[in-house]
């Protein structure tokens, strides 16, 4: 099992992270430190083990779903001494032995398929009642529709471009020939 030597910005969901601290300005016979994850399904807290010089952290990563995991990394040490010293995401990934079929569409990108598809009438009744930020789109007239597209359009772009799949801003060189 490979050592992590920081905490990672992503990891595969059951997989157990192994995360091997050395920080030289609280040093392991002195402090402890304390590790918790969580996300909207699971929250999972862990405290160091003591290696010598170096802090050890074992995550169960088995109880979250896939998708944003916040984390915060606190320092315990002498006289009732705590302080938060890094906070961070990371991106839960679906273990992919572990399903039979997967989706690998973000939530945005799910809306904007089912909205487009009711717009161009070729919804499923699945689709149609589907439900999200609190409208039901057989509902919508065609207006609200296109409005609400459009809005998870520039959503799923937003996420393209954080993905880097795609640029803010693109440059457009001309050519002049004689």
């Amino acid at each position: 099992m490979e050592k992590l030597t920081e905490i990672p910005t992503h990891f595969v969901i059951s997989d157990s992270l192994v995360i091997e601290l050395d920080r030289s300005d609280y040093p392991a016979a002195d402090y402890s430190l304390q590790l918790v994850f969580i996300s909207p399904s699971h929250k999972q807290a862990v405290d160091s083990v003591s290696t010598g010089s170096t802090h050890l952290l074992t995550v169960d990563t088995s109880g979250f779903s896939s998708g944003r995991v916040d984390y915060q990394l606190r320092v315990k040490g002498p006289d009732s001494f705590k302080q938060v010293i890094e906070s961070g995401v990371l991106i839960a990934k679906t273990d992919l032995f572990a399903v039979e079929t997967f989706d690998g569409r973000s939530h945005v990108k799910k809306v904007l398929d089912a909205l487009e598809a009711v717009i161009e009438g070729r919804a499923s009744k699945t689709v149609l009642s589907k439900n999200f930020d609190g409208f039901e789109e057989q509902h919508l007239t065609h207006d609200e529709l296109i409005r609400q597209r459009d809005i998870y359009k520039e959503k799923y772009f937003a996420e393209l471009v954080a993905a880097g799949k795609k640029q803010l801003f693109q440059t457009i060189k001309p050519e002049f020939t004689s």
